[in-house]
């Protein structure tokens, strides 16, 4: 991801204010009253996401191929434009031309999780975690904040997971 020449100005997770994926309202209010964006930055790589499902459903054949029958109309008709789905939401939102908005780039998905945990903090050094229940690629990572900067520790990939695990804890229902 290129370095900002400022400090970020919005970060959420989404689906925690709108209960929607991919809500770019989330955002929209932060972003409008910091001025002018260097960058939108999009939590998931769609191609990278879509390559890894294709990976798991040709190791799986043909056990997986009504699974595979389902979820391809989707992905073919509307997540793999997801770009140009989100550049046109995002200037109308605004009220803008799509030629006006930033440049919209996408990272990793625990990235941007770690990067909305740390950047806000904006000074010192700060450790991030990240765990997912199931995931296409890392499922836990470790990341080490200083200033605007995001360097991976380590990750956990899938199948393994310690999100997994939580979520099967008896635990989880009481503590969270």
């Amino acid at each position: 991801m290129p370095r900002p020449r400022r400090s970020a100005s919005a970060a959420a997770a989404t689906t925690r204010c709108s209960r929607r994926r991919r809500s770019a309202t989330a955002c929209s209010r932060p972003a409008r009253a910091s001025g002018e964006l260097d960058y939108l930055v999009f939590y998931d790589k769609p191609l990278l996401k879509f390559e890894r499902l294709l990976e798991t459903y040709l190791s799986f054949a043909p056990r997986g191929f009504r699974s595979f029958v389902t979820a391809m109309p989707v992905w073919l008709k509307d997540k793999l434009y997801l770009k140009l789905q989100l550049r046109r939401e995002l200037a109308a939102l605004g009220g803008l031309n799509e030629s006006e908005l930033p440049p919209l780039l996408f990272t990793e998905h625990h990235q941007a999780h770690a990067a909305s945990a740390s950047l806000p903090a904006r000074s010192g050094r700060r450790q991030c975690c990240a765990s997912m229940a199931s995931a296409s690629g890392a499922t836990t990572s470790a990341w080490l904040g200083d200033g605007a900067t995001l360097t991976p520790l380590w990750q956990i990939d899938f199948p393994h997971s310690l999100g997994c695990l939580y979520s099967a804890s008896p635990t989880t229902r009481v503590s969270g």
